[in-house]
């Protein structure tokens, strides 16, 4: 009985690397979802003292968040380099017509979300660009719920990847959330014991 063929010119180690690019863009966009866009105790620590902390720290996610999705979006030959890239599993990957065409029009889908942000990428995050840096401009924005569909569509296309070389779906994506949480329930509380602290001083004439 003849060997069986692989159903895509991938490796089975290689698209564990795709998974673990794409999983960790997951990781760091629901981190900073947890701690800013998803945050109902956002507004307390806004009036606490730790309101540079969450602005810094958001700041800071929000950019790296945008990266990693951008670089998901990078051509996959530049310059003679090979980038692991959506594009690079969709063009490289050996994949049946059915399976090629699922794979290109939910990368379609996803590149909607990159040209929103790679703006944004390419003239601030990536680079100190002259006229964006004076001008303050914002650059990068997208609709509401956008990244979720992205992330969602996200797991689809590297699931169709698995699926066809392996037979079986990738794992699901892994979150922060539950960490992020115990932190934001920290610095929660310790605004709120800070406040009382303060007022008792008040009352006491201190």
């Amino acid at each position: 009985m003849p060997p069986k063929q692989p159903k895509s010119a991938l490796s089975r180690a290689l698209l564990d690397k795709l998974w673990e690019q794409c999983n960790w863009a997951h990781e760091v966009w629901t981190l900073h979802r947890a701690l800013i866009d998803g945050n109902r105790r956002k507004r307390t620590l806004e009036r606490g003292p730790h309101l540079d902390f969450i602005t810094t720290v958001g700041k800071a996610l929000a950019d790296y968040v945008l990266l990693q999705i951008t670089k998901l979006h990078d051509r996959a030959v530049v310059a003679g380099r090979v980038s692991l890239t959506l594009e690079y599993v969709v063009e490289y990957g050996g994949w049946d017509q059915v399976t090629r065409r699922k794979l290109a029009r939910l990368k379609g889908r996803l590149d909607a979300l990159d040209g929103k942000i790679r703006p944004a990428r390419n003239r601030l995050i990536s680079h100190n660009d002259l006229a964006a840096v004076l001008s303050e401009q914002s650059l990068g924005g997208f609709a509401a719920g956008a990244d979720q569909r992205y992330f969602k569509t996200l797991h689809s296309f590297v699931s169709t990847a698995y699926q066809s070389t392996t037979g079986g779906p990738c794992a699901p994506f892994s979150t922060f959330k539950h960490d992020t949480q115990l932190a934001v329930a920290a610095l929660a509380s310790s605004t709120t014991s800070l406040r009382r602290q303060r007022r008792k001083t008040v009352a006491r004439g201190g």
